[in-house]
């Protein structure tokens, strides 16, 4: 792709121009107000669906190798604090004792006891899956080639009028809204996670929750 260079550049120039404190700030409290109503929102479906089963309010530890790792990640830690995000610090023996068993190269750590994980993502799925088809929705497999404004969906050979569209493409999503005058600078990441079925990660060594090593 010859124009890559160019599109990344473009875009580089973008993050920086939104990076600075004061506009990051503002972007914060703007995806506060979006994400606030996650976990109750996600109760009450559960609720719906007879899937509280899959709720898991472990809490989530972030943890990292010194305490100079950490103290470098301070100004988002402190964006969260500010935010009303509840953080616990943790040193040495502080993660020991939440984390039974860790090894020994993490040396510190933060804490988010509010956070919540489903245990089984596939399993909500197919329940959330069945719960609509009970209430009369159909699932369409296709290709989707273009979207319109009054939400009407095209896969070339058929249209599927609509009050409203939720585009959810992920990096492709700019190709459907570009149609619609609307230029969105995404981009794929690729990223990595483990999900376990069993909380024992060693012999006699079990997971309290979610992990992330920074």
């Amino acid at each position: 792709d010859a124009a890559a260079p160019e599109r990344l550049w473009d875009r580089l120039w973008r993050f920086a121009r939104v990076s600075d404190e004061a506009t990051v700030n503002r972007i914060a409290g703007h995806l506060l107000e979006i994400l606030s109503p996650t976990l109750t929102t996600w109760q009450r479906v559960l609720t719906e669906i007879g899937a509280t089963d899959l709720y898991q309010p472990s809490g989530q530890l972030h943890v990292y190798s010194s305490e100079a790792a950490m103290l470098a990640d301070g100004f988002a830690w402190g964006l969260c604090e500010r935010l009303g995000v509840h953080t616990e610090r943790l040193d040495r023996a502080a993660l020991q004792a939440r984390q039974p068993g860790i090894a020994p190269h993490y040396a510190a750590g933060v804490f988010l006891p509010d956070a919540a994980t489903i245990t089984d993502p596939h399993g909500l799925c197919l329940r959330l899956a069945a719960a609509l088809r009970a209430r009369g929705v159909e699932f369409i497999t296709t290709e989707v080639r273009a979207i319109a404004a009054d939400g009407e969906v095209d896969d070339g050979d058929r249209r599927w009028p609509g009050e409203r569209c939720v585009l959810a493409a992920g990096a492709w999503s700019m190709r459907l809204a570009r149609a619609l005058g609307v230029r969105l600078p995404l981009e794929s990441q690729r990223g990595y996670h483990v999900q376990r079925r069993q909380h024992e990660v060693a012999p006699g060594i079990r997971s309290n929750g979610q992990m992330a090593a920074a």
